[in-house]
């Protein structure tokens, strides 16, 4: 069945931001998606993105197994953290991408999560690709997304709701 993306909200940062939140999310959607392009001002090549639902203050009840390319090499471990983007020392803007998809956010039941995002640095060095599939394991529907980091000026982030049609 082929599923139609609404946009529910969007924000591209004029200044600086230490973090970017959707709150007020309908229920009316079979599943969400989040798209990112941001860029931070920390001082490595990539810097993490935090995640928090539903107004919690730590991650709290998250788990993610990351398989990831980085240069030439391939890991595959357990983490909480869901996205990375570019930091401060990869080349000068150049934005890291993300999509995040979260499939059923209206069950009582844990939400399932799954992110994709890449991380260019125009160099033999410093770049990276990454899948993440996670479980945020809480029964309530997911009602605020925020995102914190050093966010950038002219990072982007919009939310999708997808309807199947």
């Amino acid at each position: 069945m082929a599923a139609t993306y609404e946009l529910i909200a969007s924000n591209t940062l004029t200044t600086t931001a230490a973090s970017v939140t959707f709150s007020s999310i309908p229920n009316t959607y079979s599943d969400l998606v989040l798209m990112i392009s941001a860029r931070t001002s920390a001082s490595q090549n990539r810097s993490g993105i935090a995640l928090r639902f539903n107004g919690a203050t730590t991650n709290v009840n998250m788990s993610g197994t990351w398989l990831e390319q980085e240069d030439n090499t391939v890991y595959s471990f357990r983490n909480d953290t869901v996205v990375q983007t570019n930091g401060n020392t990869t080349t000068s803007n150049v934005f890291g991408n993300a999509k995040i998809y979260f499939p059923n956010y209206t069950s009582s039941v844990s939400k399932s999560y799954a992110s994709f995002f890449v991380i260019e640095n125009n160099s033999a060095t410093g770049n990276q690709i990454a899948a993440v599939s996670g479980l945020f394991q809480n029964t309530s529907a997911l009602n605020e997304i925020k995102l914190i980091s050093d966010f950038v000026s002219g990072s982007s982030f919009f939310l999708y709701g997808l309807k199947d049609s």
